[in-house]
């Protein structure tokens, strides 16, 4: 089951809500996925800011799975509840944890799925970190 994942502008959905500039692994004292670019405004159901574009940084701690689908070939579309989800009982991640015997699974992970215009990344990974330039 997949819900939205609620952020400072709310749901955001829509294929036009998520555009990607920049996404690029970072591994300093902490490895992270970081995804940069700009969200549509209006396409954001909390964006007390008003702004049409919003500028953004997400990033995902601790990645242990990445892919990427094109948006239109990804196999679960349809499933798709907004444009930034949190994947609940995920069989995939229940398969990671079957065969996790180096006990790499000490954090806690979690399933995410992410719709830009073009693409629709799964991650999994401990956590995420959304950072908006809401500024007007």
């Amino acid at each position: 089951m997949r819900k939205p994942i609620i952020t400072e502008v709310g749901i955001i959905s829509g294929r036009d809500a998520i555009f990607l500039d920049e996404q690029k692994m970072v591994d300093k004292d902490l490895c992270a996925m970081v995804f940069v670019g700009e969200l549509n405004g209006n396409l954001c159901s909390n964006n007390t800011a008003g702004k049409n574009w919003i500028p953004y940084r997400l990033s995902f701690r601790k990645p242990i799975y990445f892919a990427c689908y094109e948006l239109d070939l990804y196999y679960d579309e349809r499933s798709i509840n907004s444009s930034f989800d949190i994947v609940t009982e995920s069989d995939l991640l229940a398969s990671f944890l079957e065969k996790d015997f180096s006990g790499k699974f000490k954090d806690d992970f979690n399933h995410f799925v992410l719709a830009t215009y073009d693409y629709a990344y799964e991650i999994i990974a401990c956590d995420f970190m959304l950072e908006l330039d809401t500024a007007v």
